[in-house]
């Protein structure tokens, strides 16, 4: 069994990686952790071509309806990294140096053995009403995996997705959605036998990454805090946010 050096969140939302932080898995920020992206097509876009064209500013569009929040070329969006007052251009390049130093990690860490893990989207349809992510992985499979053991040949992927997502091709760790929700918040807990994988896996630092991801969790707390009260301020027109030339719904 290979021992894998490195757990890294392919997305397609935040609770891959809070659960492998709350494990002490994760011992680095790494470029789809705390992303929203709905076509895993997009990842694996984005880790075949070296992440060209990932922020550039031409290319980013404004969300119509969350001011602080951008998508790029590879429908990838940024939920944290962005606020809703100040233009683009002033923000962009603090948080290019981020992504660029993130991005540089990941490709030296996966050069390691690593084990991804991809919660898979639900919401977007074929025409069929297949869920096109699920047509999108059993169709290119090989090709998914032909990229991610291009970093290093023994680097494997775990599937996670909701229930009724079901595949006779496909190993997936179905999960239970949250009441009220798209999603389950902390997959590990919706899924014993994902449960028992996760608890099963170690990596060195695990107890001072396990600390340094209660900490971090505390600071997006305190973010969260603010953000609720930047949108509020938005809302009773005490400010106004930034509007962008390039949008999306």
């Amino acid at each position: 069994m290979t021992e894998f050096r490195h757990f890294i969140s392919l997305g397609s939302f935040c609770s891959v990686a809070l659960d492998l932080e709350a494990l002490g898995l994760r011992d680095a920020s790494m470029p789809f952790d705390w992303n929203i992206d709905l076509k895993f097509e997009g990842v694996i876009g984005c880790i075949e071509k070296g992440f060209e064209h990932f922020l550039d500013g031409d290319e980013l569009r404004q969300s119509e309806e969350a001011p602080e929040h951008y998508m790029n070329r590879y429908e990838i969006q940024f939920f944290h990294d962005f606020n809703m007052w100040d233009p683009l251009a002033e923000q962009l390049p603090a948080v290019q140096d981020k992504y660029e130093r993130r991005i540089r990690h990941f490709y030296r860490v996966t050069a390691e053995p690593t084990l991804f893990f991809r919660y898979m989207d639900d919401r977007i349809l074929d025409g069929d009403g297949t869920v096109h992510e699920l047509r999108y992985i059993e169709e290119n499979y090989d090709h998914i995996m032909a990229v991610l053991k291009g970093l290093n040949p023994e680097n494997e992927l775990i599937l996670i997705a909701n229930d009724n997502v079901k595949s006779e091709k496909l190993k997936i760790y179905g999960v239970e959605k949250d009441k009220g929700d798209v999603v389950a918040r902390v997959p590990r807990e919706k899924n014993k036998e994902l449960g028992e994988l996760l608890a099963s896996l170690t990596i060195e630092n695990q107890e001072a990454n396990r600390a340094k991801g209660a900490a971090a969790a505390r600071r997006r707390k305190k973010i969260e805090l603010r953000h609720k009260a930047e949108k509020a301020a938005a809302k009773l027109g005490i400010r106004k946010p930034y509007r962008h030339d390039k949008t999306y719904r």
